[in-house]
């Protein structure tokens, strides 16, 4: 019997996923993610995500955006004045 072995990678964002990536239960995951603070590190208002940051960066300065799935505002705080 062979042992099975998983890698665990930390993504930019601060996400920790493990390789190869096997799917959980769902209440696994709420509570695991409800214990780290996933949704507020990955999405909350004070966020600085490097996706967002050079997203921000390429909006001309009368943009209209639309961000779906926008949890708490992460991406909204790097584009004030926006509408």
């Amino acid at each position: 019997m062979s042992a099975r072995c998983f890698g665990l990678w930390v993504l930019p964002t601060g996400r920790i996923v493990f390789d190869p990536m096997v799917p959980g239960h769902e209440a696994f995951y709420r509570a695991f993610d409800a214990r780290i603070g996933a949704h507020e590190k990955l999405a909350g208002p004070r966020t600085q995500r490097l996706e967002f940051v050079a997203a921000a960066r390429h909006r001309p300065g009368d943009a209209r955006m639309l961000d779906v799935g926008c949890g708490r505002g992460g991406f909204r705080a790097q584009v004030p004045g926006t509408r």
